[in-house]
């Protein structure tokens, strides 16, 4: 479990240290401030900085762009704006310029991640070689500025010194289109835009008829006594896989999103609760920083939730939190969540008070001008600042 957590050169953040943290952590702050892609760091410290994950996170957000050819007509290849993930959007070579995570120093996870920018030129072959109209291709650096790149090297580093090199020009292999393998290299991530019911399936059918199906259902019972849950295809969508429920004194099966979307979002919340568990149980020792797969490492057993109290009734909030503590406790997971609402942080405070183990900690983010900051609520300072009206936005 992470005690702490430093970035550097991420995203909004050109230094961030987070000093403490607990077991269960809510993200608290107003918008920009960069609570998602706080979590955002955390999935690419805990995958170890694979490359699918930093394919994913562009992905996520659209940043990507089509090279423009010498004729003047589009690629059909997508380039990935790899400068996106780095403080200001500024690519610049060396250890200054390169993304840092950590959590602490000798920290034997903590990863790097540089860039080096390089261009084609073209020679031709001299008289006395085989001269079949192929041009020499030779590659050289660009420096600082990467305007005239033709393509950018990645660079992923751990401080004990394992390293994984590849090209943003050829990422798109590391697309949930192209899989390498059916283990996940992040820790379960449950957006605020929510989770492809595919998806959702998938994680079902990994729960389906085991114990960790019944702890799913609590969840769900929180909110509707349903009593039974299947998957499965859906005629009238190509067969496409849908959740359908049983319901008391409902006489036909009723489609689980027809209960709304904060019945959708807690039953993401539960399934990834169960992800990071089997994550803790099924993780593999480390040895290299990627395999020839590649697949990561075991990522760390952990939770991530963005936006956590989406569609969901202010008056369950309480209940979802004791559904969230106690799992994180029983499981060893940690977990992340972010916030606007401040409904959200008064029900984590009452959950956390009442469990004196939950280790729960609230943290704001601040920005001021460049740099962002963070004050921390541990569980007794975090009663007096809901009384007083904790600022969430």
């Amino acid at each position: 479990m992470l005690s702490k957590f430093e970035i550097d050169n991420f995203r909004v953040f050109s230094h961030l240290k987070i000093p403490r943290l607990g077991r269960v952590n809510l993200v608290i702050g107003a918008n920009n401030v960069g609570k998602t892609m706080l979590l955002e760091a955390l999935r690419l410290y805990a995958s170890g900085g694979h490359p699918s994950v930093i394919y994913k996170l562009l992905a996520e957000r659209n940043e990507f762009y089509h090279k423009v050819a010498q004729d003047d007509s589009a690629t059909n290849q997508p380039y990935p704006r790899i400068e996106s993930l780095f403080f200001n959007r500024e690519l610049r070579e060396g250890d200054e310029g390169a993304i840092l995570l950590r959590a602490c120093g000798n920290d034997p996870r903590a990863i790097g991640i540089h860039v080096e920018a390089y261009q084609h030129t073209y020679e031709t072959p001299p008289d006395n070689a085989d001269s079949d109209g192929k041009r020499v291709e030779q590659i050289r650096s660009c420096g600082p500025s990467f305007k005239e790149a033709d393509f950018v090297v990645v660079s992923v580093i751990r401080e004990t010194g394992e390293s994984f090199v590849f090209p943003t020009n050829h990422m798109d292999r590391y697309s949930e289109s192209r899989p390498h393998s059916s283990r996940l290299p992040e820790p379960p991530y449950v957006p605020a835009t929510g989770t492809d019911t595919q998806e959702l399936a998938r994680q079902w059918d990994a729960v389906a008829l085991r114990d960790e199906e019944q702890r799913v259902m609590d969840c769900l019972r929180i909110v509707e006594p349903i009593e039974k849950i299947s998957v499965v295809a859906d005629p009238t969508n190509g067969g496409r896989r849908i959740f359908m429920i049983r319901m008391p004194n409902v006489p036909e099966p009723v489609p689980l999103q027809s209960l709304g979307d904060g019945m959708i979002h807690m039953l993401q919340i539960a399934l990834a609760l169960e992800t990071a568990r089997n994550n803790r149980k099924d993780g593999n020792p480390e040895k290299t920083l990627f395999d020839d797969n590649p697949v990561a490492s075991s990522p760390l057993p952990m939770l991530l939730i963005d936006e956590v109290e989406n569609g969901i009734y202010h008056k369950i909030l309480p209940k979802l939190w004791n559904f969230i503590i106690e799992g994180a406790k029983r499981f060893d997971v940690q977990v992340f969540a972010t916030t606007h609402s401040f409904d959200c942080v008064r029900a984590f405070q009452a959950a956390a008070a009442a469990d004196p183990e939950s280790e729960g900690v609230v943290m704001r983010l601040e920005k001021h001008g460049d740099h962002n900051k963070v004050v921390l609520y541990d569980e007794e300072e975090m009663s007096t600042a809901v009384e007083q009206g904790i600022e969430v936005r």
